[in-house]
């Protein structure tokens, strides 16, 4: 086999075969540097998370759907009891009232029944007026940025307008997603605005109330979509920059193993193989250490599972939404459960991206 065959090898590699190829080499350089990583506590995490306009906001959002969720579950608990003694529900408020002592004694199991019913009526009614003012007070968070966006808006028409109103300007200003989506938030940001300030008591229509709603779920609908379809391109995107830099890391090490068997029969070479091989050798572009390249793959890594909790995130909206825009009969709390998901990972996403901050800062 000539020089130039050993060297180039033209064999078709799977994304597979390079993963395992390298699993062990990525995941213990990775525990390396897990070892001499700074130490990041819980509380400084959390500390950070909840300073931040989005930890307030996602923080806010799991504990509105848990609520929900819970509440969901004592409703259905107290409905099953209510089922089984129809006279529960009537009289509970009168036996509560009159209650003695001696008659826990003599009916334990129907006090229970009577005591479950009355506390679960009792949470449910506290839980969801919790609800509803986080609920309010996620609206509170997002309210004031319609100005800058109508804003933004105005810009572009003036912009529009300067350039002489033609169709290829309108087309190359308005006929793309950024501006598609910019009027996807600005619509869906003013209706957001409106409902809180009914909420707020500031004006009370309960039709114009109802069809904002509509129009802030179909809008949002909309934004989800984009969404996710962005997140999925850029998860291919971060997978192909991922397989490139495994190959890259494949390509070096058979490089520097031809390179040792080169070196044992160098004396055998010719002057042009003998250059080749010294410039290889003392070429900066090769002497990447193992830390360097498990580094980047990290990076990537993280990349795509921060990728995968948005997609994660974005499907639950999706579903969630769907069958608010739609009005699908669904079962009772598949709003609260799909957006408790959604909930969850954007709080994962938002406490990995924070530890990773604060560990590159106490570097």
């Amino acid at each position: 086999m000539s020089f130039t065959e050993e060297w180039v090898d033209e064999r078709p590699i799977s994304h597979k075969k390079l993963v395992d190829e390298f699993y062990d080499f990525e995941y213990k350089s990775e525990d390396k540097q897990q070892s001499i990583a700074p130490i990041v506590r819980a509380l400084d995490i959390i500390k950070v998370i909840i300073e931040s306009l989005a930890g307030k906001d996602k923080s806010a959002k799991v504990l509105k759907y848990t609520l929900d969720v819970i509440n969901l579950f004592v409703q259905r608990t107290r409905e099953n009891i209510v089922r089984w003694d129809p006279q529960v529900l009537t009289y509970y408020k009168k036996v509560l009232k009159d209650l003695k002592w001696w008659m826990m004694l003599r009916h334990p199991i129907t006090i229970a029944k009577i005591w479950v019913v009355a506390m679960s009526r009792n949470f449910e009614i506290k839980a969801s007026y919790l609800s509803q003012q986080l609920s309010t007070y996620r609206y509170i968070l997002r309210f004031g940025s319609s100005p800058f966006q109508v804003l933004n808006i105005w810009k572009k028409l003036a912009q529009t307008y300067k350039e002489g109103l033609t169709a290829s300007c309108i087309h190359k200003l308005w006929f793309n997603e950024d501006s598609i989506r910019e009027v996807i938030n600005l619509h869906n940001t003013v209706c957001d605005e409106l409902v809180l300030l009914y909420k707020l008591k500031v004006w009370d229509h309960k039709d114009f109330y109802n069809w904002l709603e509509k129009q802030e779920a179909i809008s949002w609908e909309a934004d989800i979509l984009f969404s996710l379809k962005n997140k999925l391109i850029e998860l291919q995107e971060m997978k192909q920059k991922r397989y490139e830099m495994l190959i890259d890391l494949r390509a070096r090490r058979q490089a520097l193993e031809l390179s040792k068997s080169l070196h044992r029969s160098r004396e055998n070479m010719s002057p042009i193989h003998n250059q080749l091989l010294h410039e290889f050798d003392n070429s900066d572009d090769w002497r990447r250490t193992e830390l360097e390249i498990s580094s980047q793959l990290e990076e990537y890594r993280h990349g795509i599972s921060m990728i995968y909790l948005d997609i994660m995130r974005l499907s639950c909206d999706l579903i969630a939404n769907t069958t608010d825009v739609l009005n699908m009969r669904v079962p009772r709390g598949t709003y609260a459960v799909f957006s408790l998901g959604s909930g969850l990972s954007g709080l994962m996403k938002l406490w990995h991206t924070t530890r990773m901050d604060l560990e590159r800062k106490n570097k």
